[in-house]
């Protein structure tokens, strides 16, 4: 995944990484990085108080209906199996909910 993002990259672009649910190492050409002008970041996790006021100020936004998370599908539990199958094959845009009571359906707009 790192090798097909960083290709993808136009000359003077910029890759930021929050995270490494993609393995921990990765390979870079370096002459590409300084001879197209590209920009690597990573981003790490800030203390627990700003987290807190990240999430909270988050959660604002949320209640008032300024953001509102994609959800792709919503499954039961006897359907988890169908969920897994999308997170593989990567056909899928938003979150995957799985409900514990059964009850599913189109995401709630």
């Amino acid at each position: 995944m790192w090798e097909a993002a960083f290709k993808s990259l136009a000359d003077g672009g910029r890759f930021v990484t929050t995270g490494v649910t993609a393995g921990h190492m990765a390979q870079i050409h370096l002459g590409q990085l300084f001879t197209r002008g590209l920009e690597l970041h990573g981003v790490g996790r800030p203390d627990d108080a700003r987290l807190r006021r990240i999430m909270l100020g988050l959660l604002r936004l949320v209640a008032n209906g300024q953001v509102a998370p994609v959800v792709h599908a919503v499954l039961p539990l006897s359907e988890i199996a169908n969920g897994h199958r999308m997170l593989e094959a990567s056909s899928f845009f938003g979150k995957i909910v799985i409900r514990m009571d059964e009850e599913a359906g189109a995401p709630a707009s």
